[in-house]
């Protein structure tokens, strides 16, 4: 009788040696995420588990309708991590439910062998935010880096008018795939100009086209008009259909060049006549 209880125990510790090797299911509903309701407290604490786990580990997010307020979750992790969404996820209509002091909804970083899989839908039910407007907005100081007044990329008909842009960076830049914009009775200054770019810096970017820069005025800006690219990157890339009409210019810095290339990497193409063309 001694001998078998032995056996057990060994059969037993065999057993979850076996199970604990085995990659592992964390099913989003054991950690109180259910659907038509807010699951993100709910996937962090799965994530918290999956990421710590010594064997790859699932997150199951089975059909149904959940809402995330936001999450920024971090490895390094210490095995592989699936997370598998069969349901719709969506971030919810009010704005005033959003995650806080957040650029993105959904964010993963420093990770390793993350696979995202499944049938789902992540839904960030944007229309409430397309309609937002009115909005007054303090212009940033000189020395603020990085801070453009407004930034349009992979967009068509958009218009910027009748506004007095301050800031430190470009008072209004337009990425990949701007189409058909309009920028018209700006006042800009402080800040570098009203730029396209940059461009360039990623394989996959798309063409810019059919821009109208009219009746603007830039005062004390380090440049006027200019067209960012990065040198010697790897992206191809058209920009064509660039009007600038009735445009001034007071105390522009560097009025006598057009710059073709990113602020860090300057390769100025200097204008030949006395008066600029376009700089």
């Amino acid at each position: 009788m001694k001998n078998s209880g032995i056996s057990i125990i060994v059969s037993f510790l065999f057993l979850v040696d076996f199970c604990a090797a085995q990659p592992g299911v964390l099913q989003i509903s054991n950690f109180g995420g259910t659907p038509n309701s807010d699951i993100t407290q709910a996937f962090i604490n799965s994530w918290t588990l999956a990421c710590a786990s010594p064997t790859p580990t699932k997150i199951v997010i089975p059909a149904g309708t959940y809402m995330l307020t936001g999450i920024d979750v971090k490895g390094p992790c210490k095995t592989p991590i699936e997370i598998q969404v069969d349901g719709t996820i969506q971030e919810p209509s009010d704005i005033n439910l959003v995650q806080k002091g957040s650029d993105q909804w959904v964010r993963f970083q420093y990770i390793n062998s993350l696979t995202l899989s499944g049938l789902g839908v992540f839904d960030g039910q944007g229309a409430a935010v397309w309609k937002q407007g009115g909005v007054a907005w303090e212009k940033a100081s000189t020395m603020s880096p990085n801070t453009d007044g407004i930034h349009i990329g992979k967009s068509t008909d958009v218009k910027i008018l009748n506004s007095n842009i301050g800031t430190g960076d470009d008072c209004v830049s337009l990425g990949d795939g701007s189409r058909k914009a309009i920028v018209q009775n700006i006042n800009c200054g402080p800040g570098h100009c009203i730029s396209v770019g940059s461009l360039r810096k990623y394989t996959m970017e798309y063409h810019v086209a059919g821009l109208l820069v009219k009746n603007c005025t830039l005062k004390e800006t380090d440049n006027g008009l200019r067209i960012k690219t990065w040198p010697s990157a790897p992206g191809t890339i058209t920009i064509t259909d660039m009007n600038f009409e009735y445009i001034t210019m007071i105390d522009v810095l560097n009025y006598k060049t057009l710059i073709l290339t990113l602020r860090s990497l300057m390769a100025p193409c200097y204008c030949t006549s006395a008066l600029p063309q376009g700089s």
